[in-house]
């Protein structure tokens, strides 16, 4: 089985109660694929359900116990931080943008699905952001 890195955008679309095009495939995702996460990719979605949402801090929790057993979760080190610095000072990221993909690059992906960023755009030569929702994509 093929291993990816999301973005959180990706995770919330899962997350999504409707049946769009866009939530179908990230859910085709999570089920087809082994996947993966950093420890901000769990702050962002409790922070969007916590905002965007009625439910409750328990349903939260649950959510959150739910994705945490469907994909494997990655840490925020050191040396994730010390490279998402590099990335925001090279790329002009957001703080949490470059906390995922030096997580993911600190953890050996050379990928990241994500909807936020330009598609195929390259950091560092080592890591490259890929939109699953582009009509020319294929994971």
């Amino acid at each position: 089985m093929r291993s990816v890195f999301l973005d959180s955008n990706i995770v919330l679309y899962v997350l999504k109660p409707d049946d769009t095009r866009k939530a179908g495939i990230a859910r085709s995702i999570l089920a087809d694929y082994d996947c993966n996460i950093s420890v901000q990719t769990l702050n962002e979605v409790t922070h969007t359900l916590r905002r965007k949402t009625s439910l409750t801090l328990t349903e939260i929790a649950d959510v959150i116990t739910d994705l945490k057993s469907l994909t494997t979760i990655h840490p925020l080190t050191q040396m994730v931080y010390d490279r998402a610095w590099m990335l925001i000072t090279r790329y002009a990221l957001s703080t949490y943008d470059a906390m995922i993909l030096g997580c993911a690059i600190e953890s050996g992906f050379d990928e990241v699905l994500s909807e936020d960023m330009q598609d195929g755009q390259r950091f560092l030569d080592m890591l490259e952001v890929r939109n699953p929702f582009a009509d020319d994509t294929s994971i």
